[in-house]
């Protein structure tokens, strides 16, 4: 079988793309908030990353969990690998303009630079770089909005890289940031993305799949939770469940392409090629990405000559 886990998270990136391509963050203009696609998070992390198995940032004060991902020592070796001099010195003085700073006495300006260097980061295509300085941001506005920014920033992160240090450092930043914002406003939305978190982290999954089954019992047109409970049943091999919840999705959004994308993919795993192949055609049909419709070609492909 063709079947890749990775697979579902490069297509589903792009789906998420297209939906959330930019938001305005504060007073330092706008940042990107697309998830990164999976392969360039993917080369954007590990081309430093190998060499990092310290013990976490002791500068970071608003997340206390343990992690054998050293943070610090990644920017560190991510401005070192930039070809430009200029670029270089450039994101030295910001850096240095940030940490001068005070958290007391001058939040705001404080709050500004680390919004700049979030979006240097974009622009340099460096995605932790990115989550890095978005949490910081977060912690100094202290609202339900930009706590989810970040921890939307770092799941992209933990969900598509392989390194399992990388992986276990960045659903934490995650589940540190969406507790902030359920903290400060409750919502479903905020709730759903914490029980990811939990799940995703791998460290305790059964309490994030009770939080979201918790969730759809209370009202099951709770489509971030059917989608999400989906997911993560497709991941593990459970296709029959995968294929309720995204039916489930699908009655309650029927032009939702990312679930019906990955319906396709928990009746391919199912051994069901004909309603696999159906459903990749009218997924195709929907989507206007040329990445996501060659994938969905190759896939069909593989399905018919398999």
């Amino acid at each position: 079988m063709q079947y890749s886990i990775r697979s579902v998270y490069f297509c589903a990136s792009i789906f998420y793309m297209q939906k959330n391509q930019w938001i305005a963050v504060g007073v330092a203009g706008v940042l990107v908030i697309g998830i990164f696609l999976f392969a360039r998070t993917k080369t954007a992390v590990k081309e430093t990353a190998p060499e990092m198995s310290a013990t976490a940032s002791e500068h970071d004060d608003h997340d206390h969990a343990a992690a054998t991902f050293d943070i610090e020592r990644y920017l560190e070796e991510s401005l070192k690998q930039l070809t430009g001099a200029d670029t270089q010195k450039i994101i030295t003085e910001m850096k240095a303009n940030f940490k001068k700073l005070s958290a007391n006495t001058e939040r705001t300006s404080k709050m500004e630079a680390a919004e700049k260097l979030a979006a240097m980061y974009s622009r340099l295509r460096d995605p932790m770089g990115n989550a890095y300085y978005v949490s910081e941001a977060a912690a100094l506005a202290n609202d339900t909005i930009h706590w989810a920014i970040a921890g939307d920033r770092w799941m992209a992160i933990a969900q598509g890289v392989e390194q399992q240090d990388i992986k276990g450092f960045t659903a934490k930043k995650a589940e540190a940031a969406y507790t902030k914002a359920v903290e400060l406003s409750p919502t479903v939305s905020n709730k759903v993305k914490l029980a990811s978190t939990y799940v995703e982290g791998g460290e305790n999954p059964m309490k994030g799949i009770g939080m979201l089954l918790e969730i759809v019992r209370a009202d099951s047109t709770v489509e971030e939770a059917q989608f999400t409970l989906g997911r993560f049943s497709l991941v593990s091999g459970q296709y029959d469940k995968a294929i309720i919840r995204f039916e489930k999705v699908l009655s309650l959004r029927p032009q939702n392409s990312e679930a019906m994308f990955l319906l396709a993919e928990a009746y391919r795993g199912n051994g069901n090629k004909k309603k696999a192949i159906e459903l990749f055609e009218k997924c195709r049909k929907q989507v206007d990405n040329p990445d996501l419709r060659k994938e969905i070609d190759s896939y069909i492909a593989n399905i018919k000559n398999s």
